[in-house]
């Protein structure tokens, strides 16, 4: 076999391990999102995707990798929901108050994502709490732009973050609407106490911005 055949070989059992893989981190999203962490057993992740349970774990060594990767997945998309944020042209102080609520909506819309990036534990970790605080850059990024510094950005977006996890977990517990109310309320005056010449123009405006309902 010369050189060229076995680079072929090779390449096409990396795209088969991919694709393999893929196919069961689907199995294992699509138990997620149908019962939850409580139906993520490998045993129903094999039966789904049509392979052994003992073939799983050649491409993971464990349910907790899998939950891993399950985990990244959710803070990838989260990410990308925040970053992708429409904002008004007219009314760019918003860009704040609209990234935050982007975050809170995704995780209202992905009922188990919380639970999954927890690692299912009924309390918050210390490296939870780092995964999501990273989802976070994006809403420190604007306040730095608003002319905030890096530091009482970091302090600002902490505080923040502490704000939005009890909250999500109020919502979580009793799908309280008013809650959402709150954290807005919350921005508000972040954005009054960072550039209070800037809320006038907030308040004359707010009647004009389409408020969506995350529960919808």
């Amino acid at each position: 076999m010369n050189s060229d055949d076995a680079s072929g070989k090779f390449e096409r059992q990396k795209e088969m391990i991919r694709l393999r893989r893929n196919r069961i981190f689907q199995a294992a999203r699509q138990a997620v999102d149908e019962s939850g962490l409580n139906g993520l057993q490998m045993r129903d992740v094999a039966r789904r995707c049509g392979y052994t349970q003992g073939a799983l774990y050649a491409y993971y060594k464990n349910k907790e990798a899998m939950l891993e990767e399950l985990s990244e997945d959710y803070l990838k998309k989260l990410a990308h929901s925040i970053k992708s944020v429409k904002i008004s042209k007219e009314l760019p102080e918003q860009e704040i108050s609209v990234k935050v609520m982007a975050w809170l909506g995704f995780f209202i819309k992905e009922a188990h994502a919380f639970d999954v990036i927890c690692g299912g534990q009924s309390r918050l970790s210390p490296s939870s709490y780092k995964k999501l605080r990273v989802s976070w850059s994006s809403c420190q990024d604007t306040l730095m732009k608003m002319g905030v510094s890096k530091v009482k950005a970091e302090a600002e977006i902490k505080a923040l973050c502490t704000y939005a996890l009890g909250l999500l977990l109020m919502i979580n517990q009793d799908s309280n609407k008013e809650s959402t109310l709150n954290l807005k309320g919350y921005v508000d005056q972040l954005v009054l106490r960072i550039q209070p010449d800037l809320f006038e123009s907030l308040d004359s405006k707010k009647d004009t911005l389409a408020q969506e309902d995350l529960f919808a």
